[in-house]
């Protein structure tokens, strides 16, 4: 898989005959078959896929060779423009005036999303006085990327099952396998409630620097409410997503109509809440720039109501079934009712997308189990037959080309539903992703595509993208569409060589952690960073990544309240990694790194390759272990009393 497409082109049709003689032709495609010895056929030609999925890539390279720089970031066009500083106001809240902190805490979490609640939560469980612990987070309540993004049809795309956590500690079902909006947020609210996360919680307040002092062995947390306020441990999350940014087209600030982010919706001119129901769309012509995972859930909603819609797309999502029910009570007698059985989902679904262990019963089946069964069930089984008769390499390497051959059958399906469920022809083929799998996050939607049936929906494909935008609209293929309503789901700032949190960290001396960071990060395990004592990273590179984005997030929190209430027992104030375990940590991350990024150096551009930009060489920005390993190390390490070694404590 590593491999450039081209090395590949003469070895996968040779890989063609070997799949299409087990599995034979299901029916033709838009290109001409594969024929295999035998007869049988794949519905595509494999060297013409392979070579359409270059040409997106490069058509979109070549017209946006800057990578990210393309973009707008919304806070600075607010800074000159009150219509784009209105985009990033609370719509949610209205804040209360309060006296600034300068008290003490013991712990001090910096974020209120489920990476927050996650580590509130576990500290509690570890014996911490809810009292002693201060979530500071600039949204008015808690939910994180839950309280800012509302838009209609708002809602996870992992099982709700396994992805909201501490569903059994707290005792909540949720009502859908896909939770929404409501309640996602309703369900952040259960966690601060029952772990005592409000007592001593600041909402609407930006932390704006955290300072160590030295003399004092304590962390000094400022806002820009004016707290000043000391704390023995610090959480800080770097987010997921935080800033939004809009298109790098001409134009945009010249428009004369009404605009909004998705992160920010407006229903106040829309009409509506996050279930639909936008009546105030039906006279109003409207443009939604953007085809992401935000969009696909967006645009069904937007076509039900708005008078005229106009989507302009680029790359088209993979958006494949998601059959979206009710949570019955029969499912949770045989499914949800045993003693951890969060647990065992959430690890079900990590084996299932993330881990090759053949036999894995799928507990989950959904839309994201379905890609891994079909790109893996065939690779994993004749591998075990070739081991078993000590096949060479060469085989090997064959089985290994197989699998990107499965992937093309997957991405096959995607397209043939796109083809199947949009009437218009034209529209149908623009809808179709050319790319691998794993390009792009994969999207799963029941409404989506039947979208594009309205007979007031356009669908305005340009690879290039927006040309620019007038104060009537958005000019694409050389044409103007005249709008009312410009929606931006452009999503957000990604893939800063530098991570940014948006605010300035100084450890020990004075050092600013985005100086220290200045050539990559270092850390020791992706949570502590030497030099910064009693700090706990969220978010961090270098430890895993998971699919489920919130089980990474639980199990890291989950060992950092391990570790301090350890101090706590054992009556210690400071802990600290030494130079010598994040050097050799960092050693390890820098010669595994570069090999997902091969395969992402060949993707059409997007936030997961910096829009074509990432580098291939070796870098610290890299994953130490895949997550069930590194989970299990984590335990390990509690279990065997070894947690603080590579730490000097005192």
């Amino acid at each position: 898989l590593t491999r450039t497409m081209k090395e590949n082109f003469k070895r996968v049709s040779l890989i063609g005959r070997h799949l299409t003689s087990a599995h034979p032709t299901e029916q033709k495609s838009e290109h001409s078959p594969n024929t295999s010895r035998k007869g049988n056929a794949l519905p595509f030609d494999p060297q013409a896929v392979l070579k359409k999925y270059e040409s997106e890539r490069d058509i979109r390279i070549r017209r946006r060779p800057e990578g990210n720089q393309q973009y707008k970031p919304l806070y600075k066009l607010a800074e000159q423009d009150s219509r784009f500083a209105a985009m990033l106001k609370d719509p949610w809240s209205n804040p209360e005036t309060r006296d600034p902190k300068h008290d003490q805490v013991e712990v001090t979490i910096v974020g209120a999303g489920y990476g927050g609640l996650g580590a509130g939560a576990q500290l509690v469980m570890n014996g911490i006085d809810p009292q002693n612990i201060r979530i500071v987070d600039s949204a008015g309540d808690v939910g994180g990327t839950w309280y800012w993004n509302r838009y209609p049809g708002a809602a996870c795309d992992v099982e709700s099952y396994t992805y909201m956590p501490f569903l059994e500690e707290i005792g909540y079902i949720p009502s859908e396998k896909y939770a929404k909006q409501p309640e996602l947020i309703h369900h952040s609210k259960l966690i601060a409630e029952t772990y005592g996360l409000y007592q001593n919680a600041l909402f609407n307040t930006k932390c704006t620097e955290l300072k160590w002092e030295d003399d004092l062995g304590m962390w000094m947390v400022s806002t820009d409410k004016g707290d000043r306020f000391m704390s023995k441990f610090v959480f800080m999350n770097f987010g997921t997503l935080p800033n939004p940014k809009l298109p790098g087209c001409s134009g945009i600030e010249s428009f004369k109509g009404h605009m909004m982010h998705t992160a920010r919706w407006d229903y106040s001119y829309t009409g509506g809440d996050s279930s639909g129901g936008m009546t105030n769309l039906r006279n109003k012509r409207v443009a939604i720039i953007g085809t992401g995972a935000t969009a696909v859930q967006v645009i069904p909603h937007l076509g039900e109501f708005a008078k005229e819609l106009y989507v302009f797309q680029r790359t088209p999502s993979s958006v494949d079934e998601r059959g979206n029910k009710a949570t019955t009570e029969e499912f949770v007698a045989n499914a949800l009712s045993k003693p951890g059985w969060q647990k065992e989902r959430m690890n079900n679904f990590t084996i299932m997308t993330q881990t090759n262990i053949p036999g894995t019963k799928d507990l989950i089946e959904d839309g994201w189990t379905k890609i891994f069964r079909n790109l893996q069930t065939e690779f994993i089984e004749r591998k075990k037959e070739l081991i078993a008769a000590k096949a060479g390499k060469e085989q090997m390497d064959l089985l290994k080309e197989m699998m990107m051959l499965a992937d093309m059958k997957q991405m096959h399906s995607v397209r043939e539903r796109a083809e199947e469920t949009v009437n218009n022809k034209q529209t149908a083929e623009a809808l179709k992703p050319w790319y691998q799998q794993f390009c792009k996050r994969p999207c799963f939607h029941d409404e989506y595509l039947t979208t594009f049936n309205r007979p007031n929906v356009n669908l305005i494909h340009d690879p290039l993208g927006v040309e620019k935008i007038t104060e009537k609209g958005v000019v694409s293929n050389g044409s103007e569409y005249s709008v009312d309503l410009i929606i931006f789901a452009t999503g957000f700032e990604t893939g800063a060589a530098i991570m940014d949190c948006g605010y300035p960290i100084y450890g020990v001396g004075g050092l600013e952690l985005k100086e220290k960071w200045k050539d990559g990060p270092r850390t020791l395990r992706s949570m502590n960073t030497s030099g910064f004592p009693n700090l706990f990273l969220q978010n961090s590179p270098q430890g895993t990544f998971t699919v489920n984005f919130v089980q990474k997030l639980v199990e890291e929190s989950k060992h950092a309240a391990f570790m301090i209430s350890e101090m706590n027992r054992k009556g210690l104030a400071r802990f600290d990694v030494t130079a010598e375990a994040e050097d050799e940590h960092c050693e390890k991350v820098f010669q595994k790194s570069g090999r997902g990024a091969r395969f992402l150096k060949k993707c059409t551009p997007g936030y997961y390759n910096r829009e074509g930009q990432l580098s291939t060489e070796k870098t610290l920005s890299a994953v130490y272990m895949a997550p069930l390993q590194f989970f299990s190390l984590l335990e390990q390490i509690r279990e065997d009393g070894t947690c603080f070694e590579g730490f000097v404590v005192q």
